[in-house]
């Protein structure tokens, strides 16, 4: 996997075991030992690699961690894709860029849900 130096992709999972099990089949898929390039988190368990000359690139994980990591880093940018959920989530982040995509037509609606960025 060749993207930007340094950076991590974070693909969240509603459920534990599709965090895990999608970490482990694109693993397999690529190639590479889980927890390498490709890993996940999940409440106290983590598969991934902090280490700095070979960091996890894609991390499968829960949304509560994505939130729990986004609280305590500053330098983010979250992209949200298909963001279509009714629910209000609010982020307090610093120095941080966020990027929302939908395929809803109704744009009263979706910015009543999100808000503006």
């Amino acid at each position: 996997m060749n993207i930007g130096s340094g950076l991590q992709v974070a693909c969240t999972q509603p459920h534990r075991l599709a965090a895990t099990e999608l970490a482990s089949r694109v693993a397999d898929e690529m190639g590479v030992v889980l927890g390498e390039e490709v890993g996940y988190q999940i409440g106290g368990v983590s598969m991934i690699n902090k280490n700095k000359q070979k960091k996890t690139r894609l991390a499968y994980m829960t949304e509560g961690v994505l939130l729990r990591q986004l609280s305590m880093d500053r330098q983010t940018v979250l992209h949200h894709y298909e963001a279509r959920t009714r629910r209000k989530i609010k982020i307090s982040l610093h120095d941080s860029r966020r990027q929302i995509k939908s395929s809803l037509a109704n744009s009263t609606l979706f910015s009543s849900n999100h808000g503006r960025f």
